[in-house]
């Protein structure tokens, strides 16, 4: 039978649409990816150590109810649907921006905290400019991408330090060294928020 391969970026609806399509469309095997909507969609500041370990403990629930998602189904027109989780890969950025005269620093974290949990999230980002569709999958991260996001909070003059790590999402663990200018990302791979640490100030006078 001719295999048919179909991935679906979390939304159970479009899952049940899918199938149904391939039935009519012949027989044959689907293969279908589906993260759990337990990541939230909306971004966190985690600057407290208590936040910090709720934004483990909901990738780790996601990760989990993922595994359990795994499925074999078979169904009367003789088409079998195979529901495999979404790997996540967990980045964390730190970075310690000047922010210009004028501007209020603790205005200027929130803000660059807000738009990288934003971007960095497999349910709504990808766009620099506020939520969007969510990440592609196998869509590769580059770290120039996150300097464009940084930049284009007001209140940002320039950005002394932008580093990013590897994150394993259910423990929390960084990598002790920074990634380069580049994340491969594998096509059935999406990217998630690990802790961003942001410090913002302005120029010792």
């Amino acid at each position: 039978m001719k295999k048919r391969f179909i991935i679906f970026h979390a939304v159970p609806a479009a899952l049940f649409v899918g199938i149904v399509l391939s039935m009519f469309v012949g027989r044959g095997s689907v293969n279908a990816q589906m993260i759990v909507k337990t990541v939230s969609s909306a971004p966190v500041k985690t600057a407290p150590s208590t936040e910090k370990s709720a934004l483990y403990s909901r990738f780790a629930a996601a990760a989990t109810e993922n595994a359990s998602s795994r499925a074999s189904l078979s169904w009367m027109f003789g088409s079998k649907v195979h529901l495999a989780p979404v790997q996540l890969r967990g980045v964390s950025v730190v970075c310690d921006v000047q922010a210009a005269l004028g501007a209020d620093p603790g205005r200027v974290e929130n803000e660059i905290e807000r738009m990288l949990y934003t971007y960095l999230n497999p349910l709504v980002g990808g766009n620099p400019h506020g939520p969007g569709t969510g990440w592609e999958f196998g869509r590769s991260l580059n770290q120039g991408e996150l300097f464009g996001v940084v930049h284009q909070v007001p209140g940002v003059e320039f950005v002394k330090i932008l580093r990013v790590y590897e994150t394993d999402l259910v423990t929390g663990k960084q990598d002790p060294k920074p990634l380069g200018s580049h994340l491969e990302i594998e096509a059935h791979e999406l990217v998630a928020s690990g802790t961003h640490i942001v410090k913002a100030a302005h120029r010792e006078m």
